[in-house]
């Protein structure tokens, strides 16, 4: 098997985005990079706006929504390894647990 062959095998060229988020989940706490990128893909619109819904306005001076999201995805990283999926929505309701103490200020 040649390395572009090896590269494939390991999700290189696959279209991530026609999976499902259970196995994005699934591929992502197994160590594929790109299903964690394209589980964060899929929900960094919804983050940012809910960010932006969710400031105050004096933070809405400081903090950028798009800053926010971005921090709620890199503290999800870290925990990522001990999520238990339940559902595309509770996947969205953990994300947003991690984001509600970053819009609190």
């Amino acid at each position: 098997m040649d390395s572009d062959q090896q590269a494939a095998g390991a999700g290189g060229g696959e279209d991530l985005s026609k999976l499902d988020a259970g196995e994005l989940v699934t591929r992502a706490q197994a160590g594929n990079a790109d299903a964690l990128g394209e589980l964060f893909a899929r929900y960094y619109a919804v983050m940012v706006e809910s960010a932006r819904r969710k400031l105050g306005p004096r933070l809405r001076q400081r903090e950028d929504p798009d800053d926010l999201a971005q921090t709620t995805f890199r503290e999800a990283t870290r925990d990522f390894s001990r999520y238990e999926h339940r559902g595309e929505a509770a996947l969205l309701r953990w994300l947003m647990q991690i984001l509600q103490p970053c819009c609190a200020g």
